[in-house]
């Protein structure tokens, strides 16, 4: 059994701002010929599983560019690359709140270990926030899609093996944290850091 940790890249434009999402999957890639096609596989199946309900909670003023994946076991660049159809959008109806401004969910792994991770979505509406909280009709949603954010899938071929999401800390050692729970922040989040010019 070979379980190896892939990083996944999910790219959006909200509002004419790029952003970028990147998680981490562990899975056993050795039925895989190359780690090309266990990305490959991780595409689709993030695609089928995660994305539906990824879209969910995003506005309709975001649209999903491309998605990349790698395994980062091994050095290389981006193995496997997906480029989503033109129009391919959130489902939030309502206009797009300020640039860099949306929901954060924090990922928690099992067990007693210490680790979080975020992931911070791209963009919110004027419709699901009031007197800058959010509002209880979209935290519902939010709640409901982001435990199918964090369920782990099985991947096609391969033996068809099983990617949990995970925090992967990179500093030595490295290791990774499967998650096993998801909050969303009560506040919204800024997320101008991980903006770079379009």
């Amino acid at each position: 059994m070979a379980t190896h940790t892939y990083a996944l890249s999910i790219n959006y434009n909200a509002g004419g701002q790029f952003c970028t999402n990147v998680v981490h999957y562990d899975f056993d890639d050795s039925g895989y010929a190359t780690t090309t096609a266990a990305a490959d596989a991780l595409i689709a199946g993030f695609n089928t599983n995660v994305k539906p309900a990824l879209a969910l909670m995003l506005p309709t003023a975001t649209t999903f560019l491309s998605a990349k994946a790698r395994a980062i076991h091994q050095p290389g660049g981006f193995e496997s690359a997906f480029s989503y159809a033109p129009g391919t959008t959130g489902a939030r109806a309502g206009a797009l709140s300020v640039s860099g401004v949306g929901p954060c969910l924090v990922f928690i792994p099992g067990g007693n270990a210490k680790e979080r991770g975020r992931m911070f979505l791209p963009g919110v509406t004027d419709s699901d926030m009031q007197d800058g909280f959010f509002t209880p009709a979209f935290i519902a949603v939010v709640v409901a899609q982001a435990a199918t954010v964090i369920t782990p899938f099985t991947l096609a071929g391969g033996t068809t093996p099983v990617a949990s999401l995970v925090i992967a800390k990179r500093a030595a050692p490295f290791l990774t944290r499967i998650v096993s729970h998801v909050l969303l922040c009560e506040y919204p989040a800024t997320i101008r850091r991980r903006q770079i010019p379009a």
